[in-house]
């Protein structure tokens, strides 16, 4: 019975040991899993607020009279300047003037430049009904 006794007590002892540390190890890894859902969440909270400070961003570059094509940005003037006058303007920006890379670039420009036209055209036509 001595040894019985003996051998469960021993049983015991090596269950409550591995009983501990799987308690600490539950502690532990739910101490981790805190600090991962903590990081998340920073780091999500984070994220939203680089993205609508882009967006802002995006929004007032556009209202500024820029243009995103692809991953570049253009600002449109509607002010004729010499290619210096227009130079510094565009340095004093922080830009410079574009250079056309692409004919899928190439043909966008145009097309611009005729829309930007046809405005044209089409202000000088409001300002002859208004004189008449």
């Amino acid at each position: 019975m001595t040894k019985e006794r003996e051998y469960l007590q021993t049983s015991n002892n090596n269950l409550t040991k591995e009983r501990d540390q799987l308690q600490t190890s539950y502690n532990t890894m739910t101490k981790e899993r805190d600090q991962l859902q903590t990081s998340y969440n920073t780091m999500t909270k984070e994220r939203d607020q680089l993205q609508t400070e882009r967006d802002f961003l995006n929004w007032r570059l556009t209202n500024l009279s820029w243009q995103k094509f692809e991953s570049s940005w253009y600002f449109l003037s509607t002010e004729t300047k010499t290619w210096k006058e227009s130079r510094e303007d565009c340095l004093e920006r922080g830009a410079d003037l574009v250079i056309i890379n692409s004919d899928k670039e190439q043909v966008r420009e145009r097309e611009r430049e005729r829309e930007r036209e046809r405005e044209r055209e089409r202000e000088r036509e409001r300002e002859r009904e208004r004189e008449r």
